[in-house]
Order: C-alpha cells, then structure tokens, then sequence
C-alpha cells in the first residue's frame, strides 16, 4: 500500500445494518490517492464488532482498520480517537446511517486550500429514500448541511486538514450524544483564522431515522450539545450582540444565529408564518406543507428544551 494520503473515519454505535451499507458504498469510491477508511466502534452491544471484523478479511481498494473503544464514550471521542489513529493528511468524515456517492472522496477533498486558509469542507446530503415525512422535513430544512454562511460543518459530510484540526483539539469529547461536537472544532477552528467552503458535488445519502420518538430525541441533544458549546466557547457579544452595534473583531463567530429560533408564543406565532410561506414558495402540497409546519413545531419546542437544559448544565458547571 502506498502511502495514506487521506483517512475517512466512521465512528459507529449500534447500527450495523445501515453500517454495512455505508461499508459497501466505499468500494464503490472512485479516488485516485491512497485512502484508508477507519471504524471506531463506541462499544456497540450489536453485530458491528463481526462486520467490521468480516469486512477487514475482504480485499478493497483503500486500507480498511478497525478500533472498538472500551466503554461507549460519544460521538465526541469516537471521532478524535479516529483522528488521532489517521494517517492521512486530510480527513473525511460520515457516520454509519450514510451512503457515500462514488465521487464523495475526491470532491469533498478537493476545495481543502490550505492558501486561502479553507481547512474544511462540506457537502450536499440527501436521503436514501425521501418516503418518509422525517427525511422530507430534514432535506427541506437542509439540517445537515453546513449554513449559507459557512460558519460550521456537520460531520455526516466534511473532510478537513489534519493538522489545524488536532492543533485545537479536535471535537468536544464531553458531550455524549451526537449534537454540537462538531460545532465546537469549527467554532475553534474559525478563531483561529480557517474558513470553510461548501462542495455542491460532494454528496452523501442519509438513511434518517422514521418515528416521531427519534426525531424529538435528535432535536434535544441538538439543542442540548449546542447550547453547552455556544455557551462554553462564545462571550457574550456573540451570542447575544447588541443589535445597534455589531460585534466586528477578528474572527468573529454569529452565536447569535444558534439561538433557538422558537423561544416563547409571538416567535412561534412568526416562525409558522415564515415556514408557510417558505413552503407555499417551494410550491409543496398542502398535506407536505402540513407535514413541515407539524415537524417544525415538534423540532423548535425540542430544540429549546435542550438548548435550557444545556445553558443550566454550563452554568451549573461554571457558576461564576
């Protein structure tokens, strides 16, 4: 094998079927650099263990390695347990519920400028099937993609430079459910002068998650992690500006937009309006639109739970 020049890296917890999927999506990769794809296992209690150590005896066009973490530890850890075994010099991530397009490797690497001081780079998610409303209401808000303002990526679909990525630590390993550790490295990585881009062509497929109960979860330990990494790496001119006077230091990070947009009645009452139109202008049916309001209500109400449970976790633990 010659030498790495990029690692991708799963971390995976108790999902070996849809792992198995992303597993074979990697064959199918069209990248002409040596790769590797590393799987570190978050103790899963399921059959990950005797698919990846079925999937290691099988031959395939890039270095296939294996890691199980002793206890489940996060998404945090898994992530930087992976980034520090990499030997690469660029590396991607995507997690266990994705499928990789055969031509994700190589555009998802290909904007990484360490010149123009781009150090990351995300991409285009779409579902693996959009029949169900959850997946809908995700490609519809575009969730799992980084912001127009590129202020941070999703780990489901980005690639960054090694180095500058460990430099600050890689991703927040505290936090245990999947949900602003990967806003943490960017937020980290921003102040310290990187930006990002966005690859339109760097596509990955999300097999999302199909009842109500896992959806309302998701949204919490969004809105839980987020709120404990804002809190914890922003002042307070970030996260809450006055509105007269901008904040226009170096390496400013907006905190203020991953406030709850949803915060009590009259911004609920503003935000279905904003969402109505929205969908009247993508033209969906009314059952869709229907859909998207009743989703959108059930996110921001979780969403804000977890954000003020996150904020009295960061304020418990730094009370001053």
């Amino acid at each position: 094998m010659n030498e790495i020049k990029t690692s991708v890296i799963v971390p995976a917890y108790n999902d070996h079927e849809r792992l198995t999927h992303l597993l074979h999506s990697f064959d199918s990769l069209e990248y002409e650099k040596p790769y590797e794809v590393i799987v570190i296992d978050d103790a899963s209690p399921d059959e990950t263990p005797e698919t990846c150590q079925n999937w290691a005896k099988q031959w395939h066009p890039y270095e296939f390695r294996y890691f199980r973490l002793p206890k489940n530890s996060g998404p945090g850890i898994a992530r930087n347990t992976g980034l520090e075994m990499a030997r690469g010099d660029i590396v991607a991530f995507t997690d266990s519920d994705c499928r990789v397009h055969p031509h994700w490797l190589s555009k998802i690497t290909s904007a990484i400028n360490i010149e123009k001081k781009i150090v990351g780079v995300g991409g285009r998610v779409k579902a693996v099937s959009e029949k169900s409303m959850f997946a809908r209401h995700f490609l519809f808000h575009r969730v799992l993609e980084p912001p127009q303002r590129l202020h941070y990526l999703v780990t489901c679909n980005c690639a960054f430079l090694k180095a500058p990525l460990l430099e600050v630590g890689g991703f927040a390993g505290d936090i245990r459910n999947p949900g602003g550790e990967d806003i943490s490295a960017s937020i980290h990585l921003w102040k310290k002068g990187w930006r990002f881009a966005y690859q339109e062509d760097a596509i990955v497929y999300h097999d999302f998650d199909t009842n109500l109960r896992a959806f309302i979860k998701t949204w919490y330990n969004y809105g839980f992690g987020c709120s404990i990494v804002i809190h914890r790496c922003l002042n307070l001119d970030e996260i809450y500006p006055n509105p007269e006077q901008m904040p226009d230091y170096e390496n400013y990070w907006p905190g203020y937009l991953m406030l709850p947009p949803m915060t009590g009645i009259r911004s609920g009452i503003r935000d279905m309006k904003y969402q109505w139109n929205k969908c009247r202008q993508e033209k969906l049916s009314y059952k869709n639109t229907f859909e998207i309001l009743l989703l959108t209500l059930f996110q921001r109400l979780s969403h804000l739970s977890g954000w003020k449970e996150g904020k009295k976790q960061t304020q418990k633990d730094n009370p001053s």
